[in-house]
């Protein structure tokens, strides 16, 4: 029985079940729609890249919308991004904006899901200026009710540290042009990519995704957690409660100890937290691929690797195996739920950050995915599972 009370007899599918709680999560969270402007090399598809992790475009299935503007969809559903052309097309800001506010006008009457929730307005701060035709556009946006974050790109910092100084004169008056209408009254300074060569990192990002977090409707801020890359601290908190939750229903499985043989019925409670912690983390790849990688790592033998686990906790715990003589408690359950959903955020994490491409030649030999699994449940076990309610401290 899982955590909503639902029995899984023997014909339970580990694969299916997980694709399907990975997929239903998902839905939970929602999907944030990001509408990004901006001319062609302000840098936008960089900042894009860098906050929600490979280029959307590239994962994503685009659709056309509107004159210049182009739909695409993460493979998680959780993120969305209109992405749309600056005035270099030669099409006049007024059609472009009429076209915008048909679809903005469309898409009220739909779902929060399909609805654009936040504009970046990006600007390269090398450009040195902030036309009144931007100025005009970037009003027009916010009248329609789209909240703007105003973004400049590209910035670079001092030697001490300081934004460059032509960028806060450029930032100062487009505040005094827009700073009524654009989130947080200022632009947003960022760089997204690091230039060794000038000595710059990236920076910016954080503040950038903290903005357009005040921005976003409350009802997609879940999806925009999940999406974002940048501050994995939150994913971290997020999937410690769902953790703790697989913990409770593992022990309410064993409240009656049951056989290490029997340890399999665990397996359904343990799946639906991998699969919720999965979704937490938005890979660039399709639910399947999602699962695949899920299997790779440990869903393939879970039954067989249960009884691995829980050796390598006897071995860990110092007398845990006597005590218990032989079965399975509330207390080992839930030792064992903790240490697996802590080894697959571990093995989330790593995956990431990695290209659609990188993620899917792990597949190509699954006993690196198995490794990585299998140290980091290790490592979580010798650590004494930190933070996790009712198992911290286990192997102190």
């Amino acid at each position: 029985m899982n955590s909503t009370g639902t029995t899984f007899d023997d014909d339970f599918d580990p694969f299916e079940a997980f694709r399907t709680t990975y997929r239903d999560q998902c839905r939970r969270l929602g999907r944030f729609n990001l509408a990004v402007f901006g001319k062609t090399g302000a840098g936008k598809s960089s900042l894009v890249n860098a906050m929600f992790g490979s280029t959307v475009a590239e994962t994503g299935i685009g659709r056309p919308v509107t004159l210049g503007t182009t739909y695409y969809e993460h493979p998680s559903g959780v993120f969305g991004m209109f992405d749309c052309v600056g005035f270099e097309t030669g099409e006049s800001g007024d059609e472009i904006l009429r076209s915008l506010k048909r679809e903005i006008d469309k898409t009220r009457a739909l779902p929060l899901d399909e609805q654009m929730h936040v504009a970046w307005y990006v600007i390269r701060w090398s450009d040195r200026r902030f036309e009144d035709s931007q100025a005009d556009f970037v009003r027009e946006l916010r009248g329609m009710g789209l909240p703007v974050v105003l973004v400049l790109s590209q910035v670079p910092l001092t030697a001490a540290g300081t934004v460059h100084p032509d960028a806060e004169s450029l930032a100062e008056f487009i505040r005094d042009q827009v700073g009524d209408v654009i989130e947080g009254g200022y632009p947003v300074f960022t760089n997204a990519i690091a230039d060794p060569h000038m000595g710059q990192q990236p920076h910016g990002l954080f503040e950038l995704l903290e903005c357009t977090f005040r921005a976003a409707p409350e009802g997609v801020r879940s999806a925009l957690h999940a999406a974002q890359r940048i501050d994995l601290q939150r994913k971290r908190d997020d999937c410690m409660g769902i953790v703790a939750a697989g913990v409770m229903a593992a022990g309410a499985i064993g409240a009656v100890p049951i056989p290490f043989s029997d340890a399999a019925l665990l397996i359904p409670a343990q799946v639906t937290m991998m699969a919720t912690i999965s979704s937490r983390y938005a890979l660039p790849v399709d639910p399947g691929t999602v699962a695949s990688l899920a299997g790779a790592a440990a869903l393939a033998g879970f039954a067989s690797m249960a009884g691995r686990l829980l050796a390598n906790i006897a071995k860990l715990i110092p007398g845990i195996g006597s005590v218990v003589g032989g079965a399975i408690n509330a207390t080992i359950a839930g030792t064992l739920t903790a240490g697996i959903g802590l080894a697959w955020m571990a093995v989330c994490e790593h995956l990431v950050e990695l290209t659609p491409a990188e993620i899917e030649s792990l597949l190509g030999d699954r006993s690196g995915l198995r490794k990585m699994f299998m140290d980091a449940f290790n490592a979580q076990v010798r650590s004494g599972l930190k933070g996790i309610p009712g198992v911290s401290g286990l192997a102190a």
